[in-house]
């Protein structure tokens, strides 16, 4: 006789998603409690949960459920934390403030090279990470999965730091999973010295493109989101959108300046721009304003209109195995000078009101490509890539641009 961990049910295929989500709860909730159980005693348990909630305590009807209390509350923080995250996206002084802070804990920090590659791999239950940093795009997926722990606000008191516009974001109401770390938005830059054209949207930057080729080399951000998704922003269109069309038309735009795109990297782009190797670049906002500190030489354009922004959001699988920990992390992440030796370090913007309040903060106040008005960045758009259909709409759409280069 063999032994599996796997629940077969008899089921509509279907309900796998559900079933899947219901298994990583319990697993987190477990987990939390300092235990470990089985894919199949999950679904066990998940499902006996379901049917005494459906069942109701009086036999039916339905009932108002008191506020859970926090299942952390008085727990001491734990020996270890494990933070997944980009790479040269926190300040080593400030890893080495935490371990100080709490010198019994000790403190990892390991690295993914794209937001894919780490979606991926919490949903594939790997890891053991107590800490990620996703993108706004990717919050509802691993949210709604049952892939991420719901925070518990009363271990995170700096949250009440946040400025009201980063709060409650459409794609986390009431910020149930995630808190945000930086923010920025997707612009562009030129050589003054070289090109004619003075490029104020992002329309203006592609329909550019082909005099800019002429000087030197051209680059645009390598990626389904900022080629496609951006264009379709560019062009007033919701760069979520489920028409097929749509997409079709930004490759229609994109297709003839295709050939004046000489380089598509978003890796190096900083570098050879500083380097003077780029004269007419795509570029996230951190890296536009490293760019404009390093060049008298070239122009850093926040784009009129519309464009992308972004957030990126410190959270926790809901597997995670230190959960004390990682809402200490996160609290201690909000507070302002740490957020502001953060700011200073990647050059993205904070989202924390009391770190603008600071006098130290001023050379990134007066920053006119770190900080932004409110009322321009809540013009720009998220993309949320809510759907499985939106990704494989915006992928081929980027393969179909791809082959007329």
């Amino acid at each position: 006789m063999t032994t599996s961990d796997d629940l077969r049910v008899l089921a509509p295929v279907s309900l796998k998603p559900k079933m899947d989500r219901i298994a990583h709860a319990v697993q987190g909730s477990a987990s939390r409690d300092g235990y470990r159980v089985s894919r199949r005693t999950a679904l066990g348990l998940g499902g006996l949960a379901l049917l005494i909630a459906g069942c109701g305590a009086n036999g039916g009807g339905s009932s108002t459920a008191t506020p859970k209390p926090s299942s952390l509350a008085g727990k001491p923080i734990e020996n270890d934390l494990l933070i997944y995250n980009f790479s040269e996206y926190l300040d080593p002084k400030t890893l080495e403030a935490f371990r100080r802070e709490h010198a019994g804990t000790q403190v990892t920090e390991t690295y993914y090279s794209s937001s894919d590659e780490m979606e991926a791999k919490i949903k594939a239950g790997g890891g053991n990470y107590d800490v990620i940093v996703p993108g706004q795009n990717s919050i509802a997926s691993l949210g709604q999965g049952g892939f991420l722990y719901e925070l518990d606000h009363s271990l995170i008191p700096n949250m009440a730091n946040l400025q009201p516009q980063w709060r409650d974001l459409a794609y986390d109401k009431g910020n149930k999973y995630s808190v945000v770390k930086n923010w920025g938005y997707v612009g562009f830059y030129y050589r003054n010295d070289l090109i004619d054209a003075k490029p104020a949207t992002f329309m203006d930057f592609l329909e550019g493109l082909p005099a800019a080729a002429a000087k030197g080399r051209t680059n645009m951000l390598e990626g389904t989101t900022t080629i496609i998704g951006d264009t379709m922003i560019a062009m007033g269109m919701d760069p979520d959108s489920t028409n097929p069309d749509d997409y079709q038309k930004a490759v229609d735009l994109l297709t003839p300046l295709a050939t004046s795109i000489k380089t598509l990297d978003a890796s190096t782009y900083r570098a050879d721009t500083v380097n003077g190797k780029i004269v007419y670049g795509q570029g996230w906002s951190g890296d536009l304003a490293q760019i404009a500190a390093g060049r008298n030489d070239v122009t850093v354009v926040t784009p009129a209109g519309q464009c992308e922004r972004f957030a990126d959001n410190w959270a926790i699988p809901a597997t995670a195995p230190h959960p004390v920990a990682a809402h200490a992390w996160i609290n201690s992440l909000l507070d302002p000078q740490v957020c502001l030796q953060e700011m200073a370090y990647s050059n993205y913007a904070t989202a924390n009101a009391k770190t603008w309040a600071l006098p130290e903060a001023k050379p990134f106040s007066d920053n006119p490509i770190v900080n932004l008005p409110p009322k321009t960045v809540d013009a720009y758009t998220f993309i949320l890539s809510p759907s499985p259909q939106v990704l494989n709409l915006r992928q081929q759409a980027y393969e179909k641009f791809r082959a007329t280069r």
